[in-house]
């Protein structure tokens, strides 16, 4: 009997070397490592945060998913191809050609033309969504416009009757008294005509 406990007893510390080793080794369980700050997902937008434009806007929750390049007053001014002061007369919804977006078409009489054709009038800004027999579409890098605001745009196109905004909501301004984002009017007006004239 005292053979065979000797014998047991030399197993099992033969056994206890051999997982000591194996666990030095690295084959037993390792802790997880997190992943590096600033590598988890978003769930705003869906991209790792490290991978996420930094330059990027828009996409509030419950609204139509939409990004936009963020721009400087500096880029607004160079890719418009009309800057005007104006306010909005008529605001109207419907429906685009294939009958499932909505388009909202916002007319706007000119007060002072800042880049563009002289002598204009009168131009209409196309914005994706709006409301048609109750159904809303909401576009959230869509700027949104009011009746009678005064406004300061700057819009993309070739023919007056269908311009769009530059950089979704980044390219208007709203007016409240006669101040642009606490700016007075005409010093912002200045401001833009000297960066068109590279200054």
């Amino acid at each position: 009997m005292r053979g065979f406990g000797h014998k047991s007893y030399v197993a099992q510390m033969a056994i206890g070397l051999v997982l000591s080793s194996l666990l030095a080794a690295g084959c037993g369980e390792r802790p997880v490592t997190p992943p590096p700050s600033g590598q988890g997902l978003t769930p705003q937008i869906g991209l790792p945060t490290a991978t996420k434009p930094t330059n990027l806007v828009g996409t509030p929750a419950g609204e139509v998913s939409g990004l936009v390049e963020k721009l400087s007053l500096e880029e607004l001014a160079k890719t418009a191809d009309f800057i005007v002061v104006g306010t909005v007369r008529d605001i109207k919804s419907e429906r685009g050609a294939s009958k499932r977006a909505i388009y909202t078409y916002v007319r706007v009489s000119v007060e002072t033309q800042i880049k563009g054709p002289p002598d204009l009038r009168e131009l209409t800004v196309v914005t994706p969504g709006g409301e048609v027999e109750g159904v809303v579409e909401s576009v959230s890098t869509a700027p949104s416009f009011g009746a009678g605001e005064r406004v300061v745009l700057f819009l993309q196109g070739t023919q007056a009757s269908a311009l769009s905004v530059v950089g979704g909501f980044q390219g208007k301004y709203d007016i409240q008294d006669s101040k642009v984002m606490d700016t007075p009017l005409d010093d912002f007006v200045a401001r833009v005509r000297q960066i068109l004239q590279g200054k």
